[in-house]
Order: C-alpha cells, then structure tokens, then sequence
C-alpha cells in the first residue's frame, strides 16, 4: 500500500514539471520615443511564430519555459521567456556608432583592388 502511494505522489509531481501553457498578449514599443512599433517579428523556436498589428500589439501561446525573440528593422533584437513578458515590450533602435568598423578599415565588396588601380564598367 506504501509503495503504491510513493508511485502516485511521484506521478502527480512529474504531472506538475510540465512546462505550463501561457497566452501572451503584449504591445511593442521604441524605449525612447515610446511610440509603438508595428508589424515586429515575434518567433518562437520550431514552427510558432506572429507579428505585431498596425498598433504595435501582439498574442501569442507559448510555453512557461519558451523564448520569444522579438524583432524589428534597425532595432536591437531582444529574446525574452515568455513568463518575463509583460504588457510591454521595450526595444532599442541600433545607431551607426554601435557598428565597429572591420580592423579600422572599410571592407572592399568589389574584389581585390590594390590602392591607386581604377576599374570601370561597360554597359
């Protein structure tokens, strides 16, 4: 009889491990202006994923234990557990002097040119 109690505790506590199943509603907005931020990317690995509304605003289901990664164009991408999310979502924009250039030098996309060779195009 105490075996079969043991067996049923360690059930009903490996029942509740499971990663509870949330219903995230939040709105997207720029940290400094605070205006909202529509059309963002919200993704969650595998096969889920949304993006904002015109108003900035969002819903989405995910697990307790999932993260959203939340994006948008020229702003810092944020990855945040769903259990963390709140009404809000805060994003920073990118500035060009957070960008570090390549060794000091700026990247040649042509090809290999040496420092006085001129090169032309024929259309």
């Amino acid at each position: 009889m105490a075996k079969w109690k043991l067996v049923l505790w360690l059930m009903a506590m490996t029942l509740s491990v499971h990663a509870q199943h949330l219903h995230v509603d939040a709105r997207i907005i720029d940290a400094k202006t605070g205006e909202r931020l529509p059309f963002a990317s919200v993704y969650i690995s595998g096969a889920n994923s949304t993006i904002s509304n015109a108003e900035g605003e969002f819903a989405i289901d995910a697990d307790s234990t999932d993260v959203l990664r939340i994006s948008y164009v020229g702003y810092k991408t944020v990855h945040l557990r769903a259990v963390d999310i709140g009404q809000e979502v805060l994003l920073s924009s990118q500035t060009m002097s957070s960008r570090k250039p390549l060794n000091g030098r700026k990247k040649n996309t042509k090809g290999s040119r040496k420092r006085g060779q001129t090169t032309s195009i024929v259309k």
